[in-house]
């Protein structure tokens, strides 16, 4: 509320901000407004968030103003100030914060200005700076014309600024104001429906809160499938509700709720809703003596795996087909120059139907936001920007390709960004050497949290029953990542674990001389037990210093992998030349081949059983440059030739 304390005016402003928290709203109607036991309220601008009133000219002296503020329910709330008016004293304007403002970012200054009384002249030495009741007046800028201050950071919620001056003349004037600080955004949870749902008119709703200025109910807003249906919905004070007028079409349904506080923080949820087909059925006969069963399709990936199967219907079906996801994560993002980088860019495509709107967030602030036509490519470098994980959201539902483009040194490296739905709490990297020497200078994993709470993170190297293979524990929050530096640690399988199921995004960066590359993480549940690289090159006048297979075991059992470069398989000289290589429960090998050419490269784990698998990457170092990739999964059937046989 405002004024306070004395002024050396006789017109004055009344004003306050107004708030019913997450009840039911101010009744901007009903506030009445009285000023020194007379009602001003016709003379106010009144809303449901602030008030406004002009006093004319006023007498010097004392002066009351009392509010009385009801809400829409027909509860009362009441408030009071006073101030003192001397048109002789010292006057201070243009206080900085502004009065009752919110403030979502740094305060780069504190002040306010001085109009001398009369021929009385205003010093610095008598001037007083009171912030949060702690005198900075020593710290602060001082002369005839006002007083500034720059502070340190101020820690969330509300904040008193008084400055008193004096003259030597004997005049005086002082002002006490206060502002808010919140730079946090609402949180937003509890959305749903999520996955498949069975219901074609589902109810979408969402949950939000904000703990410091409040949810700005007005700014509130539901899309569905890109249309705004916020006019049609139920919004309150901490919930939204939208049940669609007809049936969701089938296939990925994309929603999109956003809701800002009434400081101006603003937050974002998108996520998707799958509506099934109607099955079609096969119109071949059954088998005789066979049921007939319906295979349901609940995920896809590159390994072309898992189906479930059920028995009901006649015929073979194929149901539940999901749409591309619509939010892609990368665990990390840097771009200073001072890092080594040249250049780092995030490269995204439509590939889908229409135009796609899409945002690029870095732990948890958006970067980046535009529309994306249909077949085109957008490539955006982040100035400045370190971080992560990265998100990479599309709500309108187009699948995107998204990969990270990072030149450092003489080297170029490109890895994909992981969709949203294949995100999980555990992941796999094949080799971690933070030694010297022929191989890696300094090898780092980065542990992105693209969940909604603290993730607690174990990293082991080895098999992780065993105490020593724990090499680190790390407490992320929530839309951050942290940086694992394991400077003396033996080489090995690295395996990342949210204990707390957090989804997680995970990558690792080795550094060679001037040099680095890039590589993403496997998912545990992604793991395949046949993979492919492009070819193998250890001939020494080829220019190549070092080439190399990483091989990592992810199963709870010894694996036995075979490899064919070229059409010929290799052997194992620690197995007594035997065509296979074995890997112990959580073990790692990095396999070289001398005087070795050829391509394809398979790599396949001969006693993997369905749902078990190996994780595998191919390191190469020429001239002096580092590369690796992670191996492609190899298809092992066609859903061509899927029939009732």
């Amino acid at each position: 509320m405002q004024p306070t304390g004395n002024i050396n005016t006789s017109s004055s402003t009344i004003s306050a901000n107004l708030s019913d928290g997450s009840g039911s709203g101010v009744n901007a109607g009903g506030v009445n407004v009285s000023l020194d036991g007379v009602n001003v309220s016709s003379s106010c601008s009144i809303t449901a968030s602030s008030l406004s009133c002009g006093t004319g000219a006023l007498a010097d002296g004392d002066h009351n103003v009392s509010i009385d503020i009801p809400d829409n329910v027909g509860n009362h709330g009441t408030a009071a100030l006073s101030f003192h008016i001397d048109t002789a004293s010292i006057g201070v304007t243009g206080q900085q914060p502004a009065p009752l403002s919110w403030q979502t970012a740094a305060i780069q200054q504190i002040g306010a200005n001085f109009q001398a009384a009369g021929i009385g002249v205003i010093s610095a030495g008598t001037v007083q700076l009171l912030v949060d009741g702690v005198e900075v007046t020593p710290e602060a800028s001082i002369d005839a014309s006002g007083v500034h201050f720059i502070p340190e950071p101020f820690a969330e919620g509300n904040h008193i600024v008084r400055v008193t001056a004096w003259d030597d003349a004997g005049h005086t004037g002082q002002s006490e104001w206060n502002f808010n600080v919140d730079t946090i955004a609402p949180d937003i949870s509890q959305e749903t429906p999520r996955g498949n749902t069975d219901s074609g008119i589902p109810s979408i709703s969402a949950h939000y809160v904000d703990d410091g200025s409040g949810i700005d109910t007005a700014s509130v807003r539901v899309l569905l499938n890109g249309d705004d249906v916020t006019s049609s919905a139920t919004v309150g004070g901490s919930d939204i509700t939208y049940t669609p007028g007809s049936t969701l079409p089938a296939g990925v349904n994309n929603i999109q709720v956003s809701a800002a506080d009434n400081a101006g923080n603003s937050q974002t949820s998108s996520w998707s809703v799958n509506v099934p087909a109607p099955e079609q059925q096969h119109t071949g006969t059954s088998a005789p003596g066979q049921s007939s069963r319906t295979i349901s399709l609940v995920h896809y990936w590159q390994s072309y795996s898992p189906f479930s199967t059920s028995s009901s219907g006649s015929g073979w079906t194929i149901t539940g087909f999901a749409a591309s996801p619509n939010s892609y994560f990368l665990p990390w993002y840097d771009s200073r120059s001072e890092g080594g980088v040249r250049k780092s860019e995030l490269v995204m495509a439509n590939r889908g139907g229409g135009e796609a709107t899409v945002s690029i967030f870095v732990g948890g602030q958006e970067k980046w936001h535009g529309n994306l036509a249909e077949g085109a490519q957008e490539i955006r470098e982040l100035a400045d920007t370190t971080g992560g994980p990265v998100k990479i959201v599309c709500p309108t539902g187009q699948p995107l390709d998204v990969t990270l483009r990072t030149t450092r040194g003489s080297s170029i490296s490109e890895v994909r960004a992981i969709a949203g739905e294949d995100l999980e709490p555990v992941w796999l990297l094949p080799w971690f050497a933070p030694h010297t020497g022929n191989k890696a200078v300094s090898d780092s994993i980065f542990i992105g949290n693209a969940g909604t709470a603290e993730a607690a993170v174990d990293v082991y190297i080895g098999d992780p029953d065993l105490p020593e293979s724990l090499k680190g524990h790390y407490s992320v929050a929530a839309g951050t990542a942290a940086i694992a530096d394991l400077k003396d640690t033996e080489d090995g399988l690295v395996r990342v674990v949210s204990t707390n199921g957090q989804p997680l995004i995970v990558g690792e960066q080795t550094v060679r001389s001037d040099s680095f590359s890039e590589l993403s993480a496997a998912g545990l549940s992604r793991l395949d037990s046949r993979y492919n690289f492009d070819s193998y090159d250890s001939r020494t006048e080829s220019g190549v210093q070092g080439d190399w297979l990483l091989l990592g075991n992810g199963m709870n059992e010894e694996a036995r992998v075979e490899i064919n470069i070229g059409g010929r398989k290799m052997k194992d000289p620690e197995n007594t030349g035997n065509d296979f290589f074995l890997l112990p429960k959580g073990g790692a090998r990095e396999l070289q081949f001398p005087d070795t050419s050829g391509s394809p490269v398979e790599v396949i784990c001969t006693n993997c059983s369905f749902g078990q698998g190996f994780v595998a990457a191919h390191r190469v170092i020429k001239n002096q440059s580092i590369s690796e990739t992670m191996g492609r999964p190899s298809p092992l059937m066609s859903y061509g030739n899927l029939s009732q046989d």
